[in-house]
């Protein structure tokens, strides 16, 4: 289970950086993805430019995190669900939460999920990664 657990988390890891660089056009320096239940934590090592550091305090000091995390929310969405449908055909998004550490070059997310992914990795409901075709829940 636990093999089963960390191919998962691999798995997103690798997506989600990806996704992240499609859509910002900048990588993560490091990706690490944790599964725990229906949440998906996910903690990025970013590289900021002194203009990107600047842009997202100037954006905070302004109270328009909101704002700007709308902007960037629907695409995310959009890719962590392609994602993790291809995982399970169950599998929804509830909740997508961002937040910035710009001292220290760290970008965090957090999905909700409808389901517990956790739980349908351990009874083997989740496809491969390698696999195009995902199990759905009976």
């Amino acid at each position: 289970m636990i093999t089963a657990l960390r191919a998962i988390e691999s798995h997103l890891e690798r997506s989600f950086a990806k996704a992240r660089k499609d859509i910002s056009g900048r990588g993560a320096l490091h990706t690490k993805v944790r599964i725990v239940d229906d949440v998906i934590f996910v903690k990025m090592r970013m590289d900021y430019s002194g203009l990107e550091k600047n842009l997202i305090r100037y954006i905070l000091e302004q109270s328009e995190e909101a704002n700007f995390y709308a902007s960037v929310r629907e695409q995310s969405r959009f890719a962590a669900l392609k994602t993790l449908q291809e995982l399970n055909a169950e599998l929804n998004i509830k909740a997508l939460e961002f937040s910035i550490d710009i001292e220290n070059n760290y970008a965090f997310t957090t999905i909700v999920l409808t389901h517990e992914l956790e739980r349908l990795i351990k009874e083997g409901l989740v496809a491969e990664p390698c696999k195009a075709e995902a199990i759905p829940t009976p």
